[in-house]
Parts: C-alpha cells; structure tokens; sequence
C-alpha cells in the first residue's frame, strides 16, 4: 500500500490476513503524519516506524499466537531472519542511524530501520512500562499534540516527562546514532532454591532487559532490570521445573548477537549446541552449531568439468570463526580437486556505517593440472594472510599481508 493526504493505494495481497495487515497500516498513517504531522523526508522512523508500530500491535490483538515456551523456542526459528540482517548489517558496519533522512538510506536499511527496528524497539519499550500505561500516555501524547507538527525530540521528551525514564538509550543511542545492545548472560551459579548470575552489557547502549524463566510448555517473566552498562549481578528464586534462564526472550530488543542469551538448568533436555546440518545456508543459532552443505559446479581448463560439495559454516549474522571446503570430482578422468579456507575475524570498529576489522586465515588449493608419461602433475598452493578491512558509507580500504606456498608434485 502508498499512503497520501485523503487517499491510499492498495495492491493485491496474497490472503485475506496480509490485506487486514496492509489495511492496518495504511489506516494507521491517519494517525501517524496525518493528525499527528511530522517531516517524513528528515524524519521517516516517526510516520513508518511508528504506523508500524500500531500495525504490529493490531496484528498481535486479532491474530493472537501461542504463547512462547521453550519446545517453540527451539523448533522455531528463535530470532526472526531480519532480526539476523539488522546484526549482520550492524556487525559489518553497513547499517544506517533510523534517524537519518529518508534520501540517504539504501533499501535494505530503510526497509529493516523503519518497518522492523523501529516497531520492534517501540514494543520492547511497551511491555518495560507496561501495555496499560504505554496505551494511556500515547492517547495523552495524542490528544495535547493532535493537528499539530511533531519531531522525535518532542516525543522522548513527552515520554520521559510521563514516564520519569531516561530514554537516551531508544532516541539519542538507537534512533540518532544507530547502536545496537549487546547483552550476553554469562555462567550460572545455583545456590540452593535460588540462582546467582551475571550479565554484560557488551555495548555502551543501556537499554532496558527482561529476564525469565523457561518451563517446557511456558515463559515466566520474573523481571526488568534497568539498562546498565558494564555487568550486571543478580539473583532470583528458580521456578518449580524450570528448564533455562533467558534474557530478552521476546527478542524485541535487537541486539548486535542474540548469542548467549539463554543458559540451561536441565542439561538432559536442553538441545544446547547441537549440530545441525543444513542446506545451501541460513541463519545462525545460538544454541545450535549449523553446517551448511550445498552442491557445486565448476569449470576450469586444466581438469574441465568437475561436480562437487560446498561445505561451510557461512550465515547471517556471520560468525568470528568461517570455514568452508569445495571438494570436486571429474566425472570423467575421475581427478578430484578441491579450495577450502579457514578464517577468523576481530571487530576493532563498530559504528554506523563504518567498521574496522582485522582477519587472519589460511587459503589452500589442489588441482591435478597436466598429464605427462601417465603420469598426473599435481598443485597444491597454501596462503596465510593478515587483513585489515576499513568499511564506510561510499568506499572500503584492505591492508593485507599475504604469503604463498606453491608445490608441484
């Protein structure tokens, strides 16, 4: 659907839930740029993060969904595949401040910081103030600023009046300057009935953090804890049969790495870091370790036609480790060939669309390359190499270190 003063536009959709869902959305503008005016060209997160925001919220009351257990937490998926692409983006200092103006965005961005981060963040905020209290001062913030022009300075402070809450962490952290949260929940200590643990606030943005307890068929919601930098002590009484602390369950909150989010108190019904074989590639997982085959086809002059196996570990968000090995055949001289590299990646610079990051690895490669006297030449080249990557908006710079071991046999 396209949104414009007095009349909107709506396109097919595919069933009748994904028309209510446009529909909710497009209504939603009445609200949002419509009697609640903003700039949507310098400001876009307010009318599309926001109309997102009362979509979702819509769809949550009509279309409800069964309550989060921990059986739904591991057959699902646990984080959804554009949770994934906001990490990856951000990881790889590609992703774009939501406060920016609308023309300086790509697609993806704008897509993930408006239709997705935004809605989100915005629903994590709900449920820390609470549903009632964040519905009643949203009509209060409406009905004092209703056929007026409103900016996201104006909101943060409506809400932090309202709320007696610093949200520097949602609109100067997250909207203007693009951070993402990191939180990560470090080993558990039991003591008794209770549990004695620590998290670390891996990033300098100190959002707010739910924290629960996970029964097979439910989610106990045990606390807030206020956002916080650095480390964070704490102890609660454990649940009769519960199975896994987690922090951030709902995933609302999008961190950098949903990794180490959830510790098991049960090990012998915890599916924790298994392996998982899949196809082509896909999302990673924080508590399964994924292997991801796919078939390969290539070509070159010495062996010709060769069919084969890709092996890797490569997905979005990418890991710090990534391997992957192509071994081949030729179906016909039955030569086999094969590439593989191992490589490890170090985060020296995170921040919005910029990032530096140093890499070190080793390439290697085989090849039978020439027949002689019946006999097969064969090639075998290892690369070990240091990178250094600098990413930004428009250009990106390597240093790279690398030497070549040749062998022909």
């Amino acid at each position: 659907g396209m949104e414009y003063p007095m009349i909107t536009v709506i396109g097919e959709s595919d069933d009748a839930r994904e028309l209510d869902r446009v529909l909710a959305h497009e209504l939603g503008h009445n609200w949002w740029y419509g009697i609640l005016a903003s700039n949507e060209r310098s400001e876009p997160w307010i009318d599309e993060g926001l109309t997102s925001l009362y979509e979702k919220l819509y769809m949550e009351k009509q279309y409800p969904t069964p309550s989060l257990s921990l059986d739904r937490y591991w057959k699902e998926k646990n984080w959804t595949f554009e949770d994934a692409i906001c990490s990856h983006q951000y990881r790889q200092g590609s992703w774009q401040s939501p406060g920016n103006s609308s023309e300086t965005f790509n697609s993806i961005n704008y897509f993930l910081a408006h239709y997705h981060w935004a809605p989100k963040t915005f629903m994590h905020l709900r449920d820390y103030v609470g549903a009632d209290q964040f519905r009643a001062t949203f009509r209060r913030f409406y009905e004092t600023y209703a056929f007026s022009h409103i900016s996201g300075d104006l909101l943060q402070g409506f809400l932090e009046n309202e709320w007696s809450e610093n949200l520097d962490w949602l609109f100067v952290q997250g909207i203007d300057e693009g951070k993402l949260p990191d939180y990560e929940l470090l080993p558990l200590t039991p003591e008794g009935d209770s549990l004695s643990f620590e998290i670390r606030n891996a990033s300098s943005v100190a959002a707010p953090l739910s924290i629960g307890f996970f029964t097979k068929d439910s989610l106990q919601i045990m606390d807030w804890i206020p956002g916080f930098t650095g480390r964070y002590a704490a102890r609660l009484p454990v649940p009769d049969s519960a199975e896994a602390l987690v922090i951030n369950p709902k995933k609302n909150l999008i961190e950098s790495d949903f990794g180490d989010n959830i510790k098991p108190l049960v090990r012998s019904t915890f599916p924790f870091r298994k392996w998982k074989i899949g196809l082509l590639s896909g999302t990673s997982s924080e508590h399964r370790k994924s292997i991801f085959l796919s078939p390969t086809f290539r070509y070159n002059i010495y062996d010709q036609f060769s069919i084969g196996l890709l092996v890797h570990n490569l997905s979005i968000p990418n890991h710090s480790f990534q391997y992957y090995v192509t071994p081949a055949i030729n179906p016909l001289s039955g030569a086999f060939s094969t590439t593989a590299r191992l490589r490890y990646s170090v985060p020296l610079l995170r921040q919005t669309h910029k990032s530096l990051h140093f890499r070190f690895g080793v390439d290697g490669r085989y090849l039978p390359f020439d027949e002689r006297d019946e006999k097969t030449l064969r090639y075998f080249r290892w690369s070990p190499y240091l990178q250094w990557d600098y990413e930004a908006a428009r250009y990106r710079h390597r240093l790279e270190f690398r030497a070549h071991h040749i062998q022909l046999e």
